[in-house]
């Protein structure tokens, strides 16, 4: 028997037309109802405020110790190795909610538990390589995240070098840039549009879908 004369093709073609048939007019206000939304989305954000990024590096690092030059010692690869190992404890004090805390004070701003959240919520610490930290602020303006970067990262080197005193204080961490490297951020609305209509439109079908299906059980 040939396969367009299978019957259980035919019923699968019959009920896959049905489907259609039945879904149509719904799938045509599911389009434009997403279409709409995803427009509007797309409209909205273009009156959004911009974000600004404040960004740099830190470097940790290890002064070897003297050696006498006539003899070959491992003295800067131990540096190295303690350096790659410590930036994992810089990485922690970046994060900790306290230095957050005495960062925005440092600068003036307002350091209540709401403050400092929303201070730690908009700050990405992020190991990049072996002895390397990335640090990012996001503010509502240049200015604040410019600010806001150079108060954490300065008050964190002074915390690394006041620690080390009474330890190894060959250790230190060392900020690579002089300013952050700022960027505007702002939502693109094609993007964001195109995102809820595909969104809305994935969720329709789903929707539409299982209830077709549990109609007919």
């Amino acid at each position: 028997m040939r396969e367009k004369d299978s019957p259980w093709v035919y019923n699968y073609d019959v009920e896959l037309r049905d489907l259609f048939l039945k879904l149509k007019p719904l799938l045509i206000k599911l389009f434009l109802g997403a279409l709409v939304v995803g427009t509007v989305a797309g409209w909205v954000v273009t009156f959004l405020p911009s974000t600004f990024k404040a960004s740099g590096l830190l470097f940790v690092t290890r002064e070897a110790d003297a050696v006498s030059p006539n003899f070959f010692t491992y003295e800067g690869y131990y540096a190295e190795q303690t350096a790659q190992q410590y930036t994992d404890s810089v990485v922690a004090i970046l994060k900790s909610l306290p230095l957050k805390e005495a960062a925005l004070k440092s600068i003036g701003a307002a350091a209540t538990s709401i403050d400092v959240k929303r201070f730690n919520n908009n700050t990405l610490i992020q190991k990049s390589g072996p002895q390397i930290i990335s640090v990012t602020v996001t503010a509502k303006t240049s200015e604040a995240a410019s600010e806001e970067w150079q108060a954490v990262t300065k008050l964190a080197t002074s915390q690394v070098s006041e620690i080390n005193q009474s330890g190894d204080s060959k250790i230190s961490v060392k900020i690579l840039e002089k300013t952050p490297l700022l960027e505007t951020v702002k939502i693109s609305p094609i993007l964001l549009g195109t995102g809820v209509f595909l969104g809305l439109l994935f969720a329709g079908l789903t929707l539409l879908s299982l209830r077709f299906y549990l109609s007919d059980k």
